[in-house]
């Protein structure tokens, strides 16, 4: 009897030290632009499906935005979605706690659509990606479409629209598997 008492003393101390350990675990994400307003945090699983989803109105350091313990053990990709960029990084969770992998982190930097009169200006920084696809459509009707590789990194385009074509365009932008739309009135 003496025994048993025993062992679940130690099967207790060892499961209230390593559920102590695993709350205590804190990310220290770096937020650089100082106007970054409603960040969106996706937490995603190893298949792809999204697990947790919440937008966040926060400056400065983003710290343990989320219990990571409250997760089932496996393999998850953490996303943090910004005004001009995507931070991505892979965690696992197991019954020890939370790791990140840090060294694997990847950056997305999303696309800036500008209208300047009948103009649109797109710009993108393309380290993640040497092709981009770009479509304008004017009132849902696809208008211009152009894929475009480049060793340079940073795509600019130019694009002069028919001043007298007055109603909705939109801009859109496939990089990475990923598509980024801008709408406009002209």
């Amino acid at each position: 009897m003496k025994t048993m008492i025993k062992k679940l003393l130690i099967v207790a101390v060892m499961f209230g030290t390593l559920s102590s350990y695993t709350n205590n675990v804190l990310v220290d994400y770096k937020i650089t632009n100082n106007d970054m307003n409603n960040i969106s945090v996706v937490i995603k699983d190893a298949s792809g499906t999204v697990v947790q989803l919440s937008t966040v109105n926060y400056k400065g350091d983003a710290k343990a935005l989320f219990d990571y313990t409250q997760l089932k053990n496996g393999l998850y990709t953490l996303e943090i979605d910004t005004k001009f960029q995507i931070e991505i990084t892979f965690f696992e969770v197991t019954v020890q706690g939370v790791a990140f992998f840090d060294k694997d982190a990847q950056t997305i930097y999303k696309p800036v659509f500008k209208k300047e009169d009948a103009k649109i200006l797109i710009s993108k920084i393309g380290l993640d990606s040497n092709e981009m696809k770009v479509e304008l459509y004017y009132e849902n009707e696809l208008i211009h479409s152009e894929i475009v590789s480049s060793e340079n990194p940073i795509l600019k385009r130019a694009y002069r629209l028919d001043r007298t074509e007055k109603g909705d365009y939109a801009a859109v932008m496939t990089s990475n598997g990923r598509v980024y739309t801008e709408k406009f009135k002209l």
